[in-house]
């Protein structure tokens, strides 16, 4: 596929490991969706809402509630996510109620394994079914805002190890149309953002290995926080020459870390640049003293640059 019809998918998840600016990321796609006509739920998985903060808004919660112009947030709590679920199956309030509230299944439950990101993967296919009053899907665009890489890989795993284990019953025919919806390579993608760094380069490309071989479609590397490209050499020599003789030592400093930095990140992603080609997006570094509105615009803009680069 090309990126530029990144917003056609019905499904895009964003990960990456922790402190790489996935849900920075995720949000600042969030707002050009929105701004560009579509209608975007950005689903947060996470014990505390980080986008509520980027956005400035309320607190992202449970229930979606529009947060900009077409575009709709909510937090996935897995909590919630089992009542939910538990509501759906046992349709009366009374015996869910006494069963929620039971002690002995609230430590089954938590002692279940994978049972949170069952919950919460079906959260998401249900959030992707609902239609509006014209039978019309309630949103273009779902992007999650998913956990870090590790847990990443169970969440997406969750589905096919059910159905294996399940193998027939309930459990099983409500898991399948959620591992359909999770290999779609028509509705789905799974992308990745990165620093340009070796080790989370490396770490990149194991990670979306993986996604291959749990038949799921590889969608975009997001390489953040990228330097301004190096100087040529001669470009850099004759900056220095004119530096003044009082501040040469500082200034010197300042240009010579940039530069290096540059030159090593440049050397990093090569591998990244080799795979992903023209599936890639690429976003600056922000020297700024704090990350607010300002710099999510600046990410906003850029990504819709990106967007349309080959």
């Amino acid at each position: 596929m090309n990126k530029s019809e990144i917003f056609n998918k019905r499904l895009i998840w964003i990960t990456g490991k922790g402190g790489v600016g996935k849900s920075t990321v995720s949000s600042s796609l969030a707002l050009l969706g929105a701004r560009q006509g579509k209608k975007i739920l950005l689903i947060e998985i996470s014990p505390k809402s980080r986008i509520s903060r980027l956005l400035g808004s309320h607190e992202i919660k449970y229930k979606e509630r529009e947060v900009l112009p077409n575009f709709w947030a909510l937090n996935i709590e897995p909590k919630h996510s089992l009542e939910e679920y538990m509501k759906l199956q046992l349709k009366f309030k009374f015996f869910y109620d006494r069963i929620l509230k039971n002690k002995l299944f609230r430590i089954f439950s938590t002692a279940l394994p994978g049972l949170d990101d069952l919950t919460t993967a079906g959260k998401i296919w249900y959030m992707e079914n609902l239609k509006d009053n014209n039978g019309k899907p309630l949103f273009d665009t779902i992007i999650v805002d998913a956990p870090a890489t590790g847990h990443c890989i169970n969440l997406l795993k969750i589905p096919e190890t059910t159905i294996n284990t399940a193998r027939v019953g309930p459990i099983k025919n409500q898991t399948e149309p959620i591992l359909e919806l999770f290999q779609d390579p028509v509705r789905s993608m799974v992308n990745i953002v990165t620093l340009p760094e070796k080790m989370p380069v490396n770490e990149t490309l194991e990670f979306m290995d993986i996604v291959r071989k749990l038949n799921m479609p590889v969608g975009m590397v997001i390489i953040n926080s990228l330097f301004p490209e190096p100087f040529e050499k001669s470009k850099f020599n004759e900056i220095i020459s004119n530096i003044s003789e009082e501040h040469f030592e500082y200034i010197y400093d300042i240009i010579s870390t940039i530069q290096d930095k540059s030159e090593k990140q440049r050397l990093a992603i090569k591998p990244l640049l080799s795979e992903f080609k023209n599936m890639k997006i690429q976003l600056p570094y922000l020297f700024s003293s704090g990350f607010g509105k300002k710099e999510i615009e600046i990410l906003v803009n850029r990504i819709n640059t990106e967007l349309s680069i080959g």
